[in-house]
């Protein structure tokens, strides 16, 4: 909970108390913690799980189209004429 600590209040004894921000964290990780368990056992037994297989290949490393090159969008014009502008 890095973030928290940076953010404690002072009272008049100088003691550290919890900030507003903390019980945030509290809520976050205890809501969320059986999940992040759960996605660290599959990474350790070198497991993709379901969830990751739904993400869509990188968007860069489809080819590049250049500007004189007919468009993708199969209107027969030019791309620096159609889309790529």
């Amino acid at each position: 909970m890095g973030d928290c600590q940076k953010h404690w209040e002072r009272n008049e004894a100088q003691v550290p108390g919890l900030s507003h921000l903390c019980t945030g964290w509290l809520q976050f990780f205890k809501h969320t913690e059986q999940a992040f368990d759960d996605l660290g056992k599959m990474v350790r037994i070198n497991r993709i799980s379901d969830y990751a297989k739904n993400f869509s290949p990188d968007s860069r490393k489809k080819p590049r189209v250049g500007r004189n090159q007919p468009c993708p969008c199969g209107s027969g014009k030019k791309y620096k004429k159609c889309c790529g502008q």
